[in-house]
C-alpha cells in the first residue's frame, strides 16, 4: 500500500488541472477587468491556464495584466475592442487573459516571465509549455494593430503547418480551371469566393476569410494576387471578388472590394442570394480547360434566368417611367427612325 501512495498522490495532482472555455468564471479573490459574460475574452486562471492552453487544438493569444495596474486598465478597453472583433475567429485561435495581481495565478505568471504589465504572448497551436509563447512588444498597439499582428502570426504558423482543419489562407498558385480552384472544397460549399487583395500588407483577405469561417461548409474562400494564373486568366489587375457556384462556371466579378463585402458574401453564405450578395459588374466563364471557354444565353438559358430574372412588375413599371418620363424629355412628335426606335424598344420590352 504504501508502495501505492506516490502514485495516488501524481493522479490527484494531474487531475486538478482542467481544460476550460469562453464563460469560465477564474478562480481567485481579486476582481477582474473582463466580464466572463459580456466580453468574448476566455478568463484563466492557476487551475486552468497549463490544460487550457498547452496541447491545444487552437492557437492562443493572451494578456497577462495586473487588475490594479493604470495602464492595464486604460488597455482593456482595446483589448475588448479587439476580441470582439476576432471573436469569429474561435476554430483557429482563443483570445485570453490572465490576470497575475491575484495571488491565485502568482505560479502561472512566474513560469511565463510575466514583469511588466500587460504582456501580451501568441502561444501556437500545440504549444507544450511556456517556452512556446511568443511575446509581443506593441503595448500601446490599437485594436487594429493587434488584429495585423495577430494575423502575421496565424500566417506564419500556417505556412509553417498547414493544418488541415483551419481555413485554408494559403495564395492560389498553378490553378488554372474550375476543376483546379474546387479542389480540397468540402462538398457541401455551394459557392467559391476568390478574393484578389490590393493590398495584402494589410491582410485584409486572410481576415475576411476567418471572419467567414464558420460557414465554410457552405461558402469557400480563397485567396489570390495578380500574378497568379487565374488572374491573368480572368485579366483581373485590381482588388476584385469572383464568386462561382459549385458545377457552374459562370462568375460574378466586383470589380471593387467595397466596405461591404463581409456582409455580401455572409448573405450569399446563408440565404444563397447571388443578387444581393454582389454588385455584378461584368460576368464571363470559367474555363474547366486552361482556355476560357465560349458562354452565350442561347447556348446555356439556365445560367441567363438565374442572372437576369426580372419580375412583370418591374418590367411595367420600366416601361411606365420610359413613356411618361424618358420620351417626353426628347420633345415634339416622333416620326420616322425615333418612331421606329420607340416601336422596337416597346416589343423588346413586352417579349
Amino acid at each position: 500500500m504504501l508502495e501505492l501512495l506516490p502514485c495516488i498522490l501524481f493522479i490527484t495532482v494531474i487531475c486538478s488541472g482542467k481544460r476550460v472555455d469562453y464563460g469560465y468564471v477564474p478562480n481567485g479573490d481579486n476582481p477582474t477587468l473582463y466580464d466572463a459574460v459580456e466580453d468574448p475574452i476566455l478568463q484563466l486562471d492557476q487551475d486552468t491556464f497549463a490544460d487550457t492552453v498547452y496541447n491545444a487544438s487552437t492557437a492562443f493569444g493572451i494578456e497577462f495584466y495586473a487588475d490594479w495596474c493604470g495602464h492595464c486598465r486604460k488597455f482593456a478597453p482595446k483589448f475588448k475592442e479587439f476580441a470582439h472583433n476576432v471573436k469569429e475567429w474561435k476554430p483557429v485561435v482563443k483570445i485570453a487573459v490572465l490576470n497575475c495581481a491575484d495571488p491565485y495565478n502568482e505560479q502561472a505568471c512566474a513560469e511565463n516571465g510575466v514583469v511588466s504589465y500587460p504582456t501580451l504572448k501568441y502561444f501556437p497551436r500545440g504549444s507544450a509549455g511556456v517556452q512556446d509563447g511568443i511575446e509581443y512588444k506593441e503595448l500601446n498597439s490599437s485594436a487594429v494593430v493587434l488584429i495585423d499582428l495577430l494575423v502575421e502570426r496565424i500566417e506564419a504558423e500556417y505556412a509553417e503547418q498547414r493544418y488541415s482543419n483551419w481555413p485554408n489562407i494559403g495564395l492560389l498558385g498553378d490553378e488554372s480551371t474550375y476543376d483546379d480552384l474546387w479542389k480540397g472544397i468540402p462538398y457541401s460549399a455551394h459557392y467559391l469566393a476568390i478574393v484578389f487583395g490590393e493590398n495584402e500588407e494589410h491582410h485584409e483577405s486572410v481576415k475576411l476569410i476567418l471572419d467567414l469561417s464558420r460557414y465554410h461548409n457552405k461558402l469557400a474562400i480563397r485567396r489570390s494576387n495578380f500574378t497568379s494564373k487565374l488572374a491573368k486568366i480572368m485579366k483581373v489587375t485590381q482588388s476584385a471578388v469572383i464568386v462561382f457556384k459549385r458545377d457552374d462556371s459562370v462568375l460574378i466579378l466586383n470589380s471593387r472590394i467595397g466596405p461591404d463585402v463581409h456582409h455580401k458574401l455572409e448573405n450569399l453564405a446563408t440565404t444563397g442570394d447571388s443578387f444581393l450578395a454582389l454588385s455584378t459588374t461584368s460576368t464571363t466563364t470559367m474555363a474547366t480547360t486552361t482556355t476560357m471557354a465560349p458562354w452565350s444565353c442561347k447556348r446555356n438559358p439556365d445560367k441567363c434566368e438565374t442572372l437576369y430574372f426580372v419580375s412583370e412588375t418591374d418590367m411595367l413599371k420600366a416601361m411606365r417611367y420610359a413613356l411618361y418620363n424618358d420620351v417626353p424629355r426628347a420633345g415634339g412628335n416622333f416620326t420616322g427612325h425615333n418612331l421606329t426606335a420607340l416601336k422596337d424598344f416597346l416589343d423588346l420590352l413586352v417579349n
